[in-house]
């Protein structure tokens, strides 16, 4: 006999909850543009290539993260992603 299929809540929870932590961290970086301009004494074309190196490293992480979830497990890698996140 089939069981009912859960509710998928949760899930769709967690995943809203992932997808603002993983925005608000890759937007953290904007606002201290002109502190870093004034630092470094450089202009924004300059100081905006750290933004894309950044942007370009998350996306070679996560090719790297999906990798490992798919030999350890989704919800171990999410746990230990989150915690290195916090």
């Amino acid at each position: 006999m089939l069981k009912p299929p859960k509710s998928p809540t949760g899930p769709l929870v967690v995943m809203g909850l992932s997808i603002v932590l993983v925005l608000y961290v890759h937007t953290s970086l904007a606002p201290a543009f002109p502190e870093m301009v004034e630092f470094f004494d450089t202009d924004y074309s300059v100081v905006s290539w750290v933004l894309t190196a950044y942007m370009v490293s998350g996306a070679s992480v996560t090719i790297v993260i999906g990798r490992l979830a798919d030999m350890y497990g989704p919800k171990e890698c999410y746990f230990w992603c989150l915690c290195a996140i916090l």
